[in-house]
């Protein structure tokens, strides 16, 4: 019997004194919740096509922000539970023998008899995972399993034909934007692949934590947790909307074009199934708060407003993306400007001297920042004043940044 109480709420509540960004934190705790669900609940959608709660989610950011702080929480639940996760380094073979090593045959809570191959990659270390660029086999079939076909099939060139039934995938990782240059080709951004992941993109940790203990308090809400999603862990059979929610997604869907976020071109293949993503979300945040498996407004409220709030930074994840040399330099420069707010030129050209040429290089960067209103520059007795724009476009992807707070007084609840 469960608690009653929303798990990802009260998982916020678990993890407040933590030093991982919240926003790392809820979607840690809708992909546990996803990674319990499996193939065994799903949304029937349309005349043939059924929906199922996996995600592809990556936290991005520098290193050392506590990205795998954040992840190494939710695995312990799912290790609680034995929850089956791929290997952190493995070969697009060994995945597919492990695929079907865990492919199960069970009868659904409405009497559906099911047979389904559900597997979750829980990696923090996501570039390790991926391997090299060249890695296209990989990045084919990661490309293909989101969309959990009844059967996949491969043919290989000296073991015959490689085949899976009721594919069910779904994967968490966390990655630097540095790594994710190194092992996505610049020529797959938007691409099928890129385009089914949500990125989560925070720059640094929410706050301090010098005594991170487990408090017997902490301890007694953990155990409930593990408690309810092993409740959770039980569920089955069809997801039913409810009449409000159906008009409030076709709403959604119709007004789509014009509500949609303003993301750079990279993001336009996301952005077309950005409503496949809402519908998965409100699956997840149906679970989180009963067993009923009924998907209110409310729940999609929820999942809109998870999205919403991710999309704003999700562009710098590729900020330092492009074909031009100074793209990552511009971007870190950027990042330093808007911490800072007023700062002279030549304390700019002493942090970054080791990536500038010379003085006409200094200025041309300096020139594409007051062409995009990011700054203004002014001449003074001591020099040239840099000045941060807080109205300009990228204000809430770079401005927003605040001091990492601590321990004391700062609360982590949503």
């Amino acid at each position: 019997m469960r608690s009653g109480k929303d798990w990802i709420t009260r998982y916020m509540k678990f993890v407040e004194d933590t030093e991982p960004a919240k926003l790392y934190h809820k979607w840690t705790a809708v992909m546990a919740l996803a990674a319990v669900l499996k193939r065994k609940c799903w949304l029937r959608w349309g005349i043939n096509k059924t929906l199922y709660p996996n995600l592809y989610a990556i936290l991005v950011g520098p290193p050392g922000n506590r990205k795998g702080t954040a992840m190494e929480i939710g695995e312990w639940f799912l290790n609680n539970l034995g929850v089956v996760t791929a290997p952190s380094s493995v070969t697009i073979e060994a995945l597919i023998r492990l695929l079907r090593d865990v492919t199960v045959t069970e009868t659904t809570a409405d009497n559906h008899h099911i047979t389904h191959s559900s597997l979750t990659v829980w990696s923090p270390e996501w570039k390790v995972f991926l391997g090299r660029k060249e890695n296209y086999e990989m990045f084919s079939a990661l490309t293909d399993w989101y969309d959990c076909a009844d059967n996949w099939s491969r043919l290989t060139k000296t073991q015959g034909e490689d085949e899976l039934t009721g594919v069910w995938f779904n994967m968490f990782g966390a990655i630097t934007p540095t790594a994710l240059r190194s092992v996505v080709p610049y020529e797959a951004e938007g691409g099928g692949f890129l385009s089914r992941i949500i990125f989560i993109y925070e720059e640094k940790a929410y706050k301090r934590v010098p005594d991170p203990f487990v408090t017997p308090a902490l301890q007694k809400i953990g155990d409930k947790l593990t408690d309810d999603l092993h409740e959770i862990q039980q569920l089955s059979g069809t997801f039913q909307l409810t009449p409000d929610a159906f008009d409030y997604y076709r709403d959604f869907y119709i007004d789509m074009e014009r509500t949609n976020p303003s993301l750079p071109m990279m993001f336009q293949g996301y952005l077309s199934r950005r409503q496949i993503q809402f519908l998965k979300l409100s699956m997840i945040m149906s679970v989180s708060e009963s067993d009923d498996m009924i998907i209110d407004v409310k729940h999609m409220e929820r999942g809109l407003k998870l999205l919403i709030e991710t999309e704003v930074k999700m562009p710098r994840t590729f900020s330092g993306f492009g074909t031009a040399k100074d793209a990552q330099l511009l971007d870190d420069m950027m990042v330093y400007i808007a911490k800072r707010r007023k700062l002279h030129a030549r304390d700019l050209f002493v942090q970054f001297r080791a990536f500038i040429t010379d003085p006409r290089h200094m200025e041309s960067l300096l020139s594409a920042l007051v062409r995009q209103q990011f700054i203004s520059m002014k001449p003074s007795v001591k020099g040239t004043v840099i000045k941060y724009n807080p109205n300009n476009p990228l204000h809430e992807q770079y401005g927003s940044q605040t001091k990492i707070k601590g321990s004391s007084g700062s609360s982590n609840t949503p």
